[in-house]
């Protein structure tokens, strides 16, 4: 789908980059919304934008709607940059934030929007629109405030076990954007429920952005007559995982990292190096630690070496990410460095995933090396910006069914000049993570 996109960024004019950009979030396409984006007028795309999102709310492409209001939020931002002026005594707090914002992207807007898409069913968009809607207004406040001002889309009815105190979801906590549900449970009997989150299942670009079209990825070398696709000691794979072996012409540099066949590709969707495009394919479940909150395990075996997981959130430099962080202490915690930012090159990749997350976000860290059982890769996929590469889990070891998911928040054993408390409960438990 994506060729399909960059034929059009390649020969269309401006009016017809909105078409485009309305037939991506009407699949809620995220990665060929954000090519549109990257080629789009901000003027002309900021007009659009409360129509696109009339698009997203009646299609649920939660993440689709984000990445807009992301944009659109930040065109504002810059628009502000060196504004000295004052708020005059007569204009109220929230409505001077507001400024710049187009007509039908002001809060109230937004609430309004979102009361239609949960009488529609369409919940996770919902989520999406009030959490914008809050950031507009109180940026520094927690999540609650959401629930408690604009509402909140209810969580379905859950059923108990039989034993007492166990909670169990009833209910997809992805909401459907994950191919396998996920679900949650809570044994430890204090009654809790996961955390107010909106779901994605891809990251939703803030304040940084890959470079799509100077960085545009190349087919691997598979084709269909697969003696001239791979090495001679691939002969004897399967047809499926012909690309495990192939190669990508002209792939830049990334040390450590990892790369999945892309839409350049000609290889078959069956191919086993298409994990990250078609999501993780294993049972996960959230649950309830007596010790260390909301956790994250398998429910069935997950082998050596196989993708686990993409880590997902808001994608942000590492100023914003601070200026979040500022606000809200409690960013931190859910926040993945994926580039340390060094050098003139370095962006200092970040990823919040304190209020729009994915499944990953629940893994808990490991305090020591042998107590992970995921390592993170930097992975290439549907771009080739090393900038902004994803942030994947794959298995270490083989992993059984019931095994909680863990890994290490800093790549040393045990963590040094750290000041977070590990609540494991291991005998050999560091104490540090």
């Amino acid at each position: 789908m994506l060729a399909h996109f960059y034929d059009l960024c390649e020969s269309a004019g401006a009016t017809s980059l909105i078409a485009a950009a309305r037939e991506a979030i009407a699949a809620n396409e995220i990665e060929c919304l954000a090519l549109c984006l990257s080629n789009a007028q901000e003027q002309q795309l900021k007009k659009a934008a409360p129509s696109l999102l009339k698009v997203a709310v009646d299609e649920n492409a939660a993440e689709c709607a984000l990445a807009l209001l992301n944009y659109v939020d930040e065109v504002r931002r810059r628009s502000l940059v060196g504004d000295t002026s004052r708020r005059p005594p007569e204009v109220k707090e929230e409505d001077w934030r507001e400024r710049n914002v187009p007509q039908g992207l002001r809060s109230a807007e937004l609430a309004r929007l979102a009361r239609g898409a949960i009488d529609s069913g369409n919940t996770r968009v919902a989520r999406v629109l009030l959490l914008f809607a809050h950031r507009l207004q109180r940026s520094e406040h927690m999540m609650d405030a959401v629930a408690a001002e604009y509402g909140w889309p209810a969580w379905p009815p859950v059923a108990a076990e039989e034993r007492p105190g166990c909670v169990v979801g009833g209910w997809d906590l992805s909401e459907g954007a994950e191919p396998v549900p996920v679900s949650w449970v809570n044994e430890v009997g204090d009654g809790a429920r996961p955390p107010q989150i909106a779901y994605v299942r891809r990251c939703v670009d803030v304040d940084l952005a890959p470079d799509w079209n100077e960085k545009r990825v190349r087919g691997c070398s598979w084709t269909s007559a697969r003696n001239e696709a791979v090495p001679h000691s691939a002969h004897d794979l399967p047809p499926h995982q012909c690309c495990q072996r192939a190669t990508f012409e002209g792939k830049p540099d990334l040390p450590g990292s990892h790369t999945e066949c892309n839409w350049a590709c000609g290889c078959p969707p069956t191919c086993s190096r298409r994990s990250l495009e078609k999501g993780s394919a294993h049972r996960l479940q959230v649950f309830r630690h007596p010790t260390k909150g909301w956790c994250l395990r398998t429910l069935s075996h997950i082998a050596k070496d196989d993708f686990v997981m993409e880590y997902c959130g808001e994608r942000t430099s590492k100023k914003r990410a601070d200026e979040r962080s500022r606000r809200q202490p409690l960013v931190e915690e859910y926040v993945m460095e994926v580039d340390e930012g060094r050098g003139a090159l370095g962006t200092g990749l970040r990823i919040d995933a304190l209020h729009v997350r994915n499944l990953a976000a629940f893994a808990a860290f490991a305090c020591r090396t042998k107590h992970a059982n995921m390592m993170k890769r930097k992975v290439l996929w549907q771009h080739w910006d090393t900038q902004v590469p994803h942030a994947c889990f794959f298995a270490k070891r083989d992993i059984e069914p019931g095994e909680e998911l863990t890994y290490l928040r800093r790549d040393c054993d045990p963590p040094s000049n750290s000041t977070k408390n590990c609540a494991c409960g291991a005998p050999d438990c560091s104490g540090r993570l």
